[in-house]
């Protein structure tokens, strides 16, 4: 495999994915074309196809190099990351060794993502060991944005954005590398820096998917919210974030999901699009009616349940309460947003006193799990914002136990939550009666 090949360029940059169309009957060949039917979605011809691959002639000649990045893409089609994991994890190692950096960076991003899927940031970590090797992130196209996302969901965003720069500086400057840089200055707090960053780079994603495109606009977005500028987030909602998309791109789940994450946002820091923000929401579920499925995320999952109506939120409370399983996280959540958006009426926007104190008990015990749930910290924000606002709104303490327990609950969620230079986070000291944050 090469780094230059269109599909692994195409793959590894996060542009439209299209099936990939063999030169030759080579079985790298193939496995590049069966994993660009798992991309577009058909498995079961992704499976036909890696059983061509495993026929073809020279697959024993390539088997060594080829056996485990077939098996991974298996595991994908038949929906086993766990074991999918492993076998990426075993074709990047295996690859290093034999100097194939192509196919020990795409594994090993491969990897990485099942692991983000999973919400195992350990496994994230573990996965990229052969993007260590040799200081292949200053000299391999995609290896710093795939180490740099890794470090930054391990919590060390100043390294993360050390790792993205010098890869950015050494030439590679690819969409998913100048997003890490993003969710660095995001993380660190450097909210205008990341905006004017984010619009620097727009024209790096006209040629990517959907979802890259219209992530992009998320992060701008949340930037927006932050820097409380209601105008400017308004614009962007009418316009690239959502309003300007086609119809082809309002179907992505990514696309859609996201900006009802970023309305929800929004309206728990108090910041109100009128009318527009209800309009958005509602076009943006008419996507979703018929083809979203709670395993595609939790976190989204649930920010669909905030804003759904009538039948449709019928609907989707059964199928969420259907996958609940053994998630005393997702379960909790599930039924601290259908207690404070329960008695609105249709347009779910005004919750009363009650809905909010209500759901505090729901809320407690699992308050320091949220990210559980899985997603990115700037995805899940959504959520922890609103276990805050159920932190705030709870009733005054009679006794000073009660507050002395408040106070506990609060001084956790700051540690967890709390991005420096950001003022709604104030509030939260008010609530304790000590002055702002430092």
């Amino acid at each position: 495999m090469y780094l230059s090949n269109p599909y692994i360029k195409s793959a590894l940059g996060q542009e439209d994915i299209s099936e990939y169309a063999p030169t030759s009957s080579n079985p790298s060949e193939l496995l590049l074309r069966a994993d660009s039917l798992w991309q577009i979605g058909d498995s079961k011809k992704c499976l036909e196809c890696l059983e061509l691959a495993r026929s073809a002639d020279g697959w024993k000649e390539k088997r060594a190099n080829n056996i485990d990045f077939a098996s991974g893409l298996e595991y994908l089609a038949k929906g086993q990351l766990g074991d999918a994991y492993d076998a990426f994890v075993r074709a990047a190692l295996a690859a290093t060794d034999k100097n194939d950096e192509a196919l020990a960076i795409f594994a090993t991003e491969r990897a990485v993502n099942i692991a983000f899927w999973i919400s195992c940031v350990g496994k994230m970590d573990a996965a990229t060991k052969p993007l260590l090797v040799g200081q292949s992130t200053d000299k391999l196209p995609f290896a710093g944005g795939i180490l740099s996302f890794v470090q930054h969901m391990k919590g060390d965003s100043a390294m993360a954005e050390e790792t993205a720069r010098r890869a950015i500086a050494a030439g590679f400057d690819d969409p998913w590398t100048l997003h890490s840089v993003a969710h660095c200055l995001y993380s660190l707090g450097r909210i205008e820096e990341c905006a004017d960053w984010l619009r620097m780079h727009r024209g790096a994603v006209k040629q990517c998917s959907t979802f890259m495109r219209t992530h992009f606009e998320f992060h701008l977005a949340l930037c927006l919210i932050d820097l409380e500028d209601t105008d400017a987030l308004a614009e962007l909602a009418k316009g690239q974030l959502w309003g300007e998309l086609s119809d082809t791109n309002k179907k992505d789940y990514w696309a859609a999901t996201g900006v009802l994450n970023v309305l929800w946002k929004a309206e728990l820091r108090g910041l109100h699009l009128d009318q527009s923000g209800r309009c958005f929401a509602d076009d943006a579920l008419q996507y979703l009616v018929q083809s979203a499925t709670v395993s595609r995320s939790k976190v989204f999952s649930l920010c669909i349940l905030r804003w759904a109506t009538g039948d449709f939120r019928a609907k989707w409370q059964k199928e969420l309460s259907a996958e609940v399983d053994e998630n005393d996280v997702f379960k909790a959540m599930i039924d601290a947003v259908s207690t404070v958006y329960s008695a609105s009426g249709e347009d779910n926007m005004t919750p009363k006193d009650k809905n909010w104190r209500d759901a505090l008990p729901l809320v407690v015990p699992v308050a320091d799990r949220v990210n559980e749930l899985g997603a990115s910290p700037e995805q899940r924000e959504a959520l922890e914002e609103f276990v805050g606002a159920i932190l705030l709104k709870n009733k005054a303490p009679s006794s000073s136990s009660e507050k002395q327990e408040e106070d506990s609950h609060i001084d956790k969620w700051l540690n967890r939550n709390r991005r420096p230079g950001v003022s709604y986070y104030d509030q939260f000291w008010l609530k304790k009666g000590l002055n702002k944050c430092k």
